[in-house]
């Protein structure tokens, strides 16, 4: 359940990264704000391998929490595609996309399906919203 309080610029954030230069990297990232699991910061991340990555950070009640989730690849398949049909059906709309829907799906659809669910509580001391360092560090 989205908070209802949330600034409605901040609902709308997405970022789609399609990088295909060495080895296929695509990335969805997004966050939102829930009303029972604080603010989410999420990226789904596939590397070209049957299985794909959902990296969550849960701020709550002034803590943090990293998830690391894999999934398989074929859910990563069906919500880019549904984002992508979605955000080119809205060129030359007066309104903005608002990817928010899909990434909710896209979110709930891991969680109802995941394989492997590592869960960690960090400190103020991990840098979080650094992905080159903190998720592929060696604490997992």
């Amino acid at each position: 359940m989205l908070s209802s309080d949330t600034d409605f610029r901040d609902e709308m954030y997405t970022h789609l990264f399609l990088d295909d230069y060495d080895w296929m990297i695509y990335k969805l990232k997004t966050f939102f704000y829930t009303k029972d699991y604080g603010k989410l910061t999420i990226e789904f991340v596939y590397d070209g391998t049957t299985m794909s990555e959902m990296h969550v950070i849960q701020e709550i009640d002034n803590k943090i929490y990293a998830h690391k989730i894999d999934f398989n690849t074929r859910i990563f398949e069906k919500h880019i595609k549904e984002f992508m049909r979605k955000h080119i059906g809205h060129w030359g709309d007066k309104q903005p996309f608002n990817g928010l829907d899909v990434a909710v799906g896209f979110y709930n659809g891991v969680l109802e399906n995941y394989t492997k669910y590592e869960l960690k509580k960090c400190s103020p001391d991990d840098n979080v919203y650094d992905n080159k360092y903190f998720w592929y560090q060696y604490c997992w």
